[in-house]
């Protein structure tokens, strides 16, 4: 009989470096991409696939396969007598997340760091698509009864390019999609396991 402590010391933090640093750096991949591309050359369908795959395809599944690979590899260990409990995977899970988060923001922090000119170049973009729209913000503001004024609206708007929102923004992205693959695997797990232990 296979105890869950060692395996879960020798080989799930093992795989929770490996599948965060290969997702992870995958996503900074397309991190970098972005920026380099960041203006009006990049079209909104370069945008959109980018949201798609840096913040929502790649976590999820990152997750799907370590909590797949995992769960098989400790059930072969185990010679199936107890599969892992599904506390464990969606730990397991949270912490693949932020090695995937870490490694992100690492990235944007090189970016941030050796080439400012292309977060310079994004800020100046938005500021001047912000400037054409600056009646409609204003209408939002006084509309919502917002007191900021349109400079701290802007100040609110470009604290996003800041190393620090990055970091929190990508940690948060990243262990809630994560949590709720993981989650929703463990319970088609569960049910599956009661499934098997009666018949």
């Amino acid at each position: 009989m296979c105890n869950f402590a060692p395996f879960l010391l020798n080989t799930m933090f093992k795989k929770i470096f490996t599948y965060g640093l290969a997702f992870g750096s995958l996503s900074a991949a397309f991190l970098f991409i972005h920026f380099n591309n960041y203006g009006p050359d990049q079209s909104s369908f370069q945008k959109g696939m980018y949201t798609l795959f840096q913040m929502l395809l790649l976590p999820a599944t990152c997750v799907f396969l370590l909590v797949k690979n995992m769960r098989k590899e400790y059930t072969l260990a185990s010679d199936m007598t107890a599969p892992p409990k599904p506390g464990n995977l969606i730990m397991a899970a949270l912490f693949a997340s932020m090695v995937m988060a870490g490694v992100v923001s690492l990235m944007y922090f090189f970016i941030h760091t050796q080439y400012p000119h292309i977060i310079e170049f994004a800020k100046a973009y938005d500021a001047t698509q912000l400037e054409a729209q600056k009646e409609k913000i204003l209408e939002g503001i006084k509309a919502k009864n917002d007191s900021r004024t349109y400079e701290e609206v802007l100040e609110a708007y470009f604290a996003q390019y800041t190393v620090s929102y990055q970091f929190r923004t990508n940690i948060f992205q990243s262990a809630s999609i994560s949590l709720f693959v993981a989650g929703i695997m463990s319970l088609v797990y569960m049910r599956r396991d009661k499934k098997e232990s009666l018949s």
